[in-house]
């Protein structure tokens, strides 16, 4: 072969593998510092690419941005990878944070869900249902609490009453305002002539018409000629009269005391022309009020009740007194037993219980047709309450001279007394007693509950009531129906009260009951 020396590659030459596959150190030596090279080359060109916005947990990883190791295994530090080693630092610290907003992100995923599904949790114990999938389901719902009554479930008020003395002829009937009827006598259901108790619409129709204050007479009425002229046919007629003359002024309260007290005739018709343009228009007005007022059995003819055919019943004159006598200046003219007016000068009543025995009104009347009839109103305290008795006696037989009233009056004087010992006023149940318990499933003691204030009936012995607990648990009440009617008599549902609270004929009284207290315990505040 030649001896000529060989040309060396400029690439390092491979060893050949000894026996276990091997290259020698300096070979594998410098391999190492051409890829450690190379990777920095590569690395720097990946940088000046992506640039600082590109530096994240995505792009810059272990692998991308791995330092160099010496031979020692130890990481190269040396300055020429200091720039890779910040940008390694600053990828790493993005990492940590996006973790960290993921957690909390997290975190705040499931305290709204909680929450949620607290919400739907607690709205289902009041509906019991919530959904699942789309579709509803039972959710158990705690055992709601129960009110237990205690009181008796009916009550009665004990003993008899009085009988009522009746007359034994005509009709009549009483009951007590705002608590019920105490009875009737006669044949309340046919109309009969009621005389100068008519006069009680006459008044009221005026007085809607044109009301008085306390103490004030009202506008002044001027009599007509023809009116003036009419009261010497019409005296001796047997009419009941006042003196009057032709252009006269007569202040409204003047015409309305002399109607009532004196019961003036003439002055009837001056009212009703007055109030009305005409006697017939006003008469008009009269059967239009006793419709409204459901004085069914009931016509009128004339504003004075001098007229036979001008009837009504006892029952129905009652509905008119009730309604009359809610005025204050009505019952201030029927409640006179004298009064002093224009040229006939000191008037009386005819009404001689006006004064005696709680009477306060309030009219009366007699014709030959009518007999003698009587409207009266009394009051009454019953049970520490004022009371207001109404009645009316139709048809009574007339006395001779004066006393022509005086069977009718003593009639009415002795219903006025039964009624008010046919009253009385007796406790359903007081403070302190137990009406009732809250149960609540659960707990170990009941809620015991009662009134704070007295619940108290007035009415008339034999009336029977329907007493029961009702409302819910948290806001529960005691209610009282008056029920049936008394034994041998007519409904009389009486006045139940409670405290300040009362309720009329045929209504319930509710009353609310409150936590008892053991003794000594207050509530709390």
């Amino acid at each position: 072969m030649d001896s000529t020396a060989v040309e060396q590659p400029d690439t390092p030459v491979e060893r050949a593998s000894d026996g276990d596959g091997e290259q020698s150190r300096p070979e594998q030596d410098q391999g190492k510092q051409s890829q450690g090279e190379q990777d920095q080359g590569d690395s720097g060109q990946k940088r000046a690419a992506l640039g600082d916005a590109a530096l994240d947990a995505t792009v810059l990883d272990d692998a991308a941005l791995d330092e160099p190791v010496r031979d020692d295994g130890a990481r190269d530090r040396s300055p020429q990878n200091s720039q890779n080693y910040g940008a390694r630092d600053h990828a790493a610290d993005r990492r940590l944070g996006v973790r960290v907003i993921a957690f909390l992100l997290a975190l705040c995923v499931l305290v709204i869900g909680w929450a949620a599904f607290r919400a739907v949790r607690e709205h289902s114990v009041f509906t019991g249902t919530a959904t699942h999938s789309g579709k509803p389901f039972r959710i158990p719902v705690p055992p709601a609490p129960t009110l237990v009554q205690q009181i008796s479930a009916s009550f009665t008020i004990p003993g008899a009453a009085p009988g009522i003395p009746w007359p034994g002829i005509g009709q009549a009937a009483v009951e007590i305002e705002g608590v019920g009827s105490l009875g009737t006598s006669g044949s309340v259901g046919t109309p009969v002539p009621i005389a100068s108790v008519a006069k009680t619409m006459t008044a009221y129709l005026v007085l809607a018409d044109h009301p008085l204050a306390d103490g004030d007479a009202g506008p002044a009425i001027t009599v007509r000629a023809s009116e003036a002229a009419a009261y010497g046919s019409e005296l001796r007629q047997g009419q009941s009269l006042v003196k009057i003359y032709a252009g006269e002024q007569i202040s409204e309260r003047d015409a309305l005391e002399a109607l009532m007290l004196a019961s003036a005739d003439n002055v009837a018709k001056i009212l009703a022309r007055w109030d009305a343009g005409s006697v017939s228009d006003f008469v008009a007005s009269m059967n239009q009020a006793a419709k409204r007022l459901g004085m069914t059995h009931t016509t009128y003819t004339d504003p004075s009740g001098l007229d036979p055919s001008t009837v009504s019943t006892a029952p129905d004159q009652i509905k008119l007194a009730e309604t009359a006598m809610q005025s204050a200046s009505f019952r201030s003219i029927v409640g006179l037993r004298t009064a002093d007016i224009p040229v006939e000068g000191t008037i009386k009543n005819f009404n001689q219980l006006v004064g005696e025995n709680g009477v306060i009104g309030v009219k009366t009347g007699s014709t030959d047709s009518a007999g003698g009839c009587l409207l009266f109103a009394a009051t009454m305290t019953v049970g520490g309450r004022d009371e207001t008795v109404i009645g009316a006696v139709l048809g009574q037989p007339l006395g001779a001279g004066d006393d022509f009233l005086g069977s009718t009056l003593y009639i009415a004087s002795k219903i006025i007394d039964a009624a008010r010992s046919s009253m009385v006023t007796v406790t359903i149940t007081a403070p302190g007693t137990q009406v009732a318990v809250v149960q609540r499933p659960g707990e170990a003691a009941d809620t015991r509950l009662g009134v704070a204030s007295a619940v108290t009936i007035t009415g008339k012995p034999g009336q029977a009531y329907r007493v029961v607990v009702s409302g819910d648990p948290s806001a529960p009440t005691l209610e009282v129906t008056p029920i049936g009617t008394v034994p041998g008599g007519t409904v009389s549902a009486g006045t139940v009260s409670a405290g300040t609270v009362s309720t009329g004929s045929g209504s319930a009284t509710s009353v609310s009951l409150v936590p008892l207290f053991a003794r000594g315990a207050t509530a709390a505040e």
